[in-house]
């Protein structure tokens, strides 16, 4: 996705990219389904479906919404997070959307990881801190880092989960209960 340029896609491992849709639009994520369908989240329009790997795209729900991240449960369902509502789920790959807020502090999502040995799934907020779901994200949980800003996800082959926690890098190896900053040598 681009800033008001749309959808470009590659068919060379990124050599080279082709425009393939949402002229200016704002795409801030994208996600291919289990199934194949192809589901952009952008800046204020909600989310786009393509059923043709990018060729065409067609509304899918949550519109005027800011929709920052999505990630795909070990269940199939995709969780889409938003900026300011929350985060919602789709069972039939986008056609409709339901929320999934149960226990979620903070409703400004930034970004979505699903944890593929347990299927446990972490959402780290903007200043509401880092949630982990252990139901596919139908309820949230707070971890040790509830007031924090969350920018980035990540879980290991060990499932042990990488954050970047007001700036600077966290490892958690106990599903979020603790944290340790890590020294960066830069």
């Amino acid at each position: 996705g681009t800033d008001y340029g749309g959808v470009y896609k590659s068919t060379d491992l990124g050599t080279s990219w082709a425009f393939c849709g949402l002229p200016y639009v704002s795409v801030y994520s994208l996600i291919l389904t289990q199934q194949g369908m192809l589901l952009a989240g952008t800046d204020g329009d909600g989310v786009f479906r393509s059923t043709d790997q990018g060729n065409s795209f067609v509304s899918s729900g949550l519109d005027n919404l800011v929709v920052h991240s999505f990630t795909c449960t070990s269940a199939g369902e995709v969780l889409a997070g938003t900026d300011g509502q929350g985060v919602f789920r789709t069972t039939d790959e986008g056609e409709s959307w339901i929320e999934s807020n149960a226990g979620l502090t903070q409703m400004r999502v930034r970004v979505l990881v699903c944890e593929p040995i347990s299927g446990d799934v972490y959402a780290g907020t903007w200043f509401g801190g880092l949630l982990r779901s252990t139901n596919g994200g139908h309820s949230w949980l707070t971890t040790a880092n509830q007031n924090a800003e969350v920018g980035s996800i990540a879980v290991d082959a060990s499932a042990n989960v990488l954050a970047t926690i007001n700036g600077r890098i966290h490892l958690s190896n106990d599903q979020g209960a603790t944290w340790t900053p890590l020294e960066v040598p830069w």
